[in-house]
């Protein structure tokens, strides 16, 4: 049997609306973001990271956990009660940095390089300027 035949017509494909990252432009931006960072110590680098991640942790996802905690629609079924009414919001913080630690929120490494940028220039012009001891 000849497919041909049959009249199947091929699937279309459409490119996606945000092309993909490629060629110079993007080779370019990434070695400007790891040159602007690599006079960060790791330490450094780990903890600016981790901040990012707690900032929009607490900024995006909290309130939107915390949104959803008041819906009218709550059911006695899946309620855990007092402690859960006591404790909701230590529960959302630890929900939301959980989540912004695994997902991979693009808006995180904006933050992480944003900050990293102003901490390597911050560092290097410290460190070019030296010391007064003279007062």
């Amino acid at each position: 049997m000849n497919i041909s035949a049959l009249n199947i017509p091929t699937p279309v494909t459409t490119e996606l609306a945000t092309p993909k990252p490629t060629g110079e432009s993007f080779e370019r931006e990434l070695l400007a973001a790891r040159e602007d960072t690599a006079v960060l110590d790791p330490e450094t680098a780990k903890t600016l990271r981790k901040t990012a991640e707690q900032l929009v942790a607490t900024t995006f996802v909290m309130p939107m956990l915390a949104k959803m905690r008041e819906d009218p629609f709550k059911s006695d079924l899946f309620h855990g009660g007092q402690t859960e009414e006591i404790f909701g919001q230590q529960l959302d913080t630890l929900l939301s940095e959980r989540i912004v630690a695994k997902a991979d929120f693009s808006i995180v490494d904006a933050v992480y390089r944003s900050v990293a940028q102003r901490a390597a220039s911050a560092a290097s012009t410290s460190n070019t300027q030296g010391v007064d001891a003279h007062g």
